[in-house]
């Protein structure tokens, strides 16, 4: 990836970003650390990619999340999947089964709890 290229990213990664993350949509990334090169990857380069729709990299993201255990992304990640519309209420419990199954119940126990939360704190109107 040239310079020009990357540097390019930057304004692709905060519409992205605002778009898949709706209700957090500020990145943390100081000016020129390794996180802002992440996101400037993540959001304006992969998310933007056409191979897979936004619900399918949501239901990517959301089981790799779940299965790390990293509840601060997950949460900013089941919001936006809800705010976006690319998964309901009715999708993400269908997922937590299906993570219970295939990943074990203490995670889709966890998964589970940490989609309650989002859907409490979008129904309060917390963003």
């Amino acid at each position: 990836m040239s310079d020009e290229h990357f540097a390019d990213l930057a304004d692709a990664a905060r519409e992205g970003r605002a778009r898949i993350l709706p209700s957090d949509p500020v990145g943390n990334a100081a000016p020129g650390s390794a996180l802002e090169s992440m996101e400037r990857i993540a959001w304006g380069d992969l998310w933007q990619r056409g191979q897979l729709s936004s619900r399918e990299r949501r239901l990517i993201t959301l089981t790799c999340l779940a299965l790390h255990g990293n509840e601060r992304t997950l949460a900013l990640h089941l919001r936006g999947a809800l705010d976006s519309g690319d998964l309901s209420p009715a999708d993400l419990d269908a997922m937590t089964l299906q993570l219970a199954i295939y990943a074990g119940f203490p995670r889709g126990s966890a998964f589970n709890g940490a989609v309650q939360q989002a859907l409490a704190a979008r129904d309060a109107g917390d963003a």
